[in-house]
């Protein structure tokens, strides 16, 4: 697991307040060797299986396995079955050890500290928050790592 797109860690965070456009959870999704990460606004917690399939759908090299806390979110028969479809692991963590996922959590914990710093400073209603995590997450990656580069 030790390549690009080999793991991937993913956590839901929410519920927010809710957004004019009715998303109130935000995926996390996070590259484990190079930490790129992605966030998707969702309506509802159980929307993760399509934002995780239209993710892998996207990307150019299949994940190998996506680690996950062990969520109802994502703990689900539709979640497994449709990942196994399309060639990915799924390893959600043991019960009630949410610190498996540390990866994800930090993530979580770092865009949420920088998304709370500019909707405070920026005077921005808090329904606004969708938008503050997509520039936080926009600014952990504006430098890419080389393996990105050498795609193009």
């Amino acid at each position: 697991m030790d390549k690009p797109l080999n793991l991937l860690v993913s956590d839901i965070m929410g519920p927010f307040s809710q957004d004019p456009q009715g998303f109130q959870y935000l995926l996390t999704i996070c590259n484990h060797v190079s930490t790129y990460s992605i966030v998707y606004p969702l309506k509802s917690g159980l929307a993760a299986l399509a934002a995780i399939t239209h993710q892998s759908s996207q990307l150019r090299i299949s994940p190998k396995a996506l680690w996950t806390e062990n969520a109802r979110e994502f703990v689900s028969v539709s979640l497994t079955v449709a990942l196994s479809k399309i060639g990915i692991g799924f390893h959600p963590s043991l019960p009630y050890l949410p610190q498996e996922n540390g990866e994800a959590k930090r993530l979580n914990r770092t865009l949420g500290n920088m998304a709370v710093a500019m909707l405070s400073e920026s005077s921005i209603p808090d329904h606004f928050w969708k938008f503050a995590y997509a520039l936080a997450v926009t600014t952990t990656k504006i430098d890419p790592p080389p393996w990105v580069l050498q795609q193009f």
